[in-house]
C-alpha cells in the first residue's frame, strides 16, 4: 500500500479548498465549549485543597469526555469533505453528541485503561522515590520505567489513533471490537503515520509563533491529511477516482450513502 505523505497532503488541501470555514468555526466553537468549564471552575471559592482537587480532577475527565465527542464531529465533517464535493453546515460537528456520545466514552474510557497499565510500574518507582529521594535504586528504577511508559503509551496511542473514524463508519459495532480493526489497520504503518505527523511541525510552530491564530488553520489541515489517511488505509478511494476507474456508476453514490 502506497502512502505518499506529499499526495495525502495535497488531497487534504484539496479537500478544504473554498470548505475552510465550516471546519475552523467547529474547531472554535470546540474549544470554546471544552474550555468554558475550567474557567468557570477557576472562580469557584473552594479553599478546602482536596475538594478543589477532586473538582479538577472531576472536571478533566468531563472535558476529556466531551473533547472526544466534538473529536467524532470533526471527524464526520472531514469524512464527509473527502467523500463529496457537497457544502457542509457547522452543526454537523454536534453529530458525536447526537449519535455516538455513549460509544465514544466507552471507546475513550477502554484506551485511556489501556494507556494507564503501562504507567503502573513508573508511578510505583515514583513513589517510592518520592519518600526516599537518595535512593539510587529507585532512581534508576523510576527513569527506566518512565521511558518504557513513554514507549508503550506512544505505541497504544498509534495502535488507535483511527478509532474516532472507525466509529463513524461502524455506528453499530461494539466499540472494543472497533479498538482491534484500527490497531490491525495501523500494524506496520504506525511510522508512516509519525512520519505523517511530523511534516507538520513547521505548520505548527509557525501556528504558535501567531500566538495561536494560525492553529486554526493548521489543525484543520493536520485533521483532512489524517482523514486522508485512515481512508487509504481502509482502501477507500474518493469520488473522482472512483469514477475514473468506471467503479462508480453513479456520481450520487456518496450523496445518498450520507
Amino acid at each position: 500500500m502506497k502512502l505518499n505523505t506529499s499526495e495525502i497532503k495535497a488531497t487534504a488541501r484539496g479537500c478544504l479548498a473554498g470548505r475552510y470555514a465550516t471546519i475552523v468555526i467547529a474547531y472554535m466553537l470546540a474549544r470554546f465549549f471544552t474550555n468554558l468549564p475550567t474557567l468557570l471552575i477557576s472562580y469557584m471559592p473552594v479553599s478546602n485543597t482536596m475538594i478543589r482537587d477532586l473538582i479538577d480532577i472531576s472536571v478533566g475527565l468531563i472535558i476529556a469526555f466531551i473533547m472526544t465527542v466534538f473529536i467524532v464531529g470533526q471527524n464526520r465533517i472531514c469524512l464527509k469533505y473527502a467523500r463529496s464535493k457537497d457544502p457542509l453546515m457547522v452543526n454537523e460537528m454536534w453529530y458525536g453528541f447526537k449519535n455516538l456520545a455513549d460509544q465514544t466514552i466507552i471507546a475513550y474510557f477502554l484506551i485511556m485503561i489501556r494507556m494507564l497499565i503501562p504507567s503502573i510500574p513508573f508511578i510505583t518507582c515514583m513513589f517510592f522515590l518520592s519518600r526516599d529521594l537518595a535512593n539510587v535504586f529507585w532512581m534508576a528504577a523510576s527513569i527506566i520505567t518512565g521511558i518504557l511508559m513513554f514507549i508503550l503509551i506512544t505505541v497504544i496511542y498509534l495502535d488507535y489513533t483511527l478509532v474516532f473514524f472507525l466509529i463513524i463508519d461502524y455506528p453499530d459495532e461494539n466499540p472494543s471490537k472497533l479498538l482491534k480493526k484500527s490497531k490491525a489497520l495501523m500494524k506496520g504503518n504506525r511510522l508512516k503515520y509519525l512520519y505523517l505527523q511530523a511534516s507538520f511541525l513547521g505548520m505548527y510552530l509557525l501556528g504558535f509563533l501567531s500566538f495561536g491564530v494560525g492553529m486554526l488553520w493548521v489543525n484543520p489541515y493536520v485533521k483532512m491529511a489524517v482523514t486522508k489517511f485512515y481512508l487509504l488505509l481502509i482502501g477507500e478511494k474518493n469520488e473522482t477516482e472512483q469514477l475514473l476507474e468506471g467503479k462508480l456508476e453513479d456520481p450520487n453514490y456518496f450523496k445518498e450513502v450520507y
